[in-house]
């Protein structure tokens, strides 16, 4: 009866790991997308302000490569 129990209880161990497991990558993913709208957000401002003469070709290019950088770390491959 005990052995019974104690897989009854390691099953459910496992369905539960899983579960949460699920619900971390869910949130992961969801806080991925969020952090990549935001480089995408800071990429057009930058865009934004070059054109309207804010910021020159070179100060666009060194954030651009920052978010770039930021984009790689995330996993985007675009």
């Amino acid at each position: 009866m005990a052995e019974q129990l104690r897989a009854r209880f390691e099953h459910r161990l496992r369905d539960l790991s899983g579960h949460v497991d699920r619900r971390h990558e869910r949130r992961d993913a969801a806080a991925r997308r969020l952090w990549l709208e935001v480089v995408a957000a800071q990429r057009r401002e930058a865009i934004r302000l070059r054109d309207q003469g804010v910021i020159n070709e070179e100060v666009l290019y060194r954030i651009e490569r920052e978010l770039d950088l930021e984009e790689l770390w995330l996993g985007v491959e675009d």
